[in-house]
């Protein structure tokens, strides 16, 4: 199964219960529903923390490389022996940054939990539902990511030490 259909559907797995409980009240039966891109969440939160962006681009190069390695291992461009000694050095490297990846994953996905609640509340919603998994049809006027970018910019500057 595709990596990051697996991260993705870990992420709304962990978010769906949190985003769906807002509070607000309000008048009326209706059920309220908005939807998010939990990936361009997710990707622009990366972007905002600079040792998961570092951590992604060195995860990218080795990734290329081990690629990069095993074609031309296949192709007999590469010593087979020499080829299997650095691929294990990749592999060695890439497994050493989990604990680093889920560190960044849980810091990033509390603060867009934080963001999307506070969404939710402010419109009064019942559900958030991620565009990307199960959703085969959401007008755009219901989407909610740019909304939800802005308040993950708002708690940054927050809870940034300058502006205290």
């Amino acid at each position: 199964m595709n990596v990051r259909l697996i991260t993705a559907i870990l992420i709304a797995g962990s978010l769906f219960p949190l985003a769906c409980s807002g509070t607000g009240e309000r008048t009326g039966s209706s059920t309220r529903i908005g939807y998010i891109s939990l990936t361009s969440l997710f990707d622009f939160a990366v972007t905002r923390e600079p040792g998961a962006l570092k951590l992604k681009k060195r995860k990218d190069e080795l990734t290329a490389s081990r690629n990069n390695i095993e074609t031309r291992a296949r192709e007999g461009d590469l010593d087979r022996e020499k080829a299997g000694t650095r691929l294990r050095e990749i592999n060695n490297e890439l497994a050493g940054m989990k604990a680093r990846e889920e560190y960044y994953r849980k810091r990033i996905l509390k603060r867009i939990n934080t963001a999307v609640r506070r969404v939710a509340v402010r419109h009064s919603l019942d559900y958030i539902l991620n565009i990307g998994d199960q959703v085969v049809y959401a007008s755009r006027k219901y989407d909610l990511t740019e909304e939800v970018i802005q308040e993950m910019l708002r708690l940054e500057q927050r809870s940034d030490p300058v502006s205290r």
